[in-house]
């Protein structure tokens, strides 16, 4: 699964609700995520006035797809 952080800001990245790692500016990750039901959430560390951004997303993952988040 790829993740892609197109904004000019760094954003925290979680995972089934356990923290993976800042995703940088303009830049993108990539995790193997095993085959069933899965959560992420990008929430926004810096670069706001007020509330940070927070997009959660949620699917059921199949063996063998790509899937390909941009935020």
């Amino acid at each position: 699964m790829e993740f892609t952080n197109g904004t000019n800001d760094p954003y925290d990245l979680y995972i089934n609700d356990q923290y993976q790692q800042i995703i940088k500016a303009k830049s993108k990750t990539t995790y193997d995520i095993p085959a069933g039901y899965w959560s992420a959430e990008v929430v926004q560390r810096s670069g706001y006035s007020g509330i940070a951004i927070d997009n959660i997303y949620s699917n059921t993952y199949l063996s063998c797809t790509n899937y390909f988040i941009v935020f």
